[in-house]
């Protein structure tokens, strides 16, 4: 899990730094101060019990299609 957070907070500054004036030291100290974050989502995720462990397939699968017919995206797919 902590792979997988990491992973993603990485795309999200990644995508931040291609959409704003955001440098590589500015992420860096982003990604800094967002590990108790992260480190605190994980200890609050493995509390959850797998009884109420959900899926977003249906969304992720509608978003997929309007992402599709958009005039202008910001990265190829």
């Amino acid at each position: 899990m902590a792979a997988w957070l990491w992973s993603w907070l990485e795309n999200q500054l990644a995508v931040l730094m291609k959409t704003l004036p955001l440098g590589q030291q500015a992420a860096q100290r982003l990604t800094s101060q967002l590990l108790p974050l992260l480190q605190q989502a994980q200890q609050n995720a493995t509390r959850i019990n797998p009884e109420h462990y959900g899926s977003a397939a249906f969304g992720l699968s509608l978003a997929c299609m309007a992402h599709e017919r958009q005039y202008s995206r910001l990265f190829r797919s």
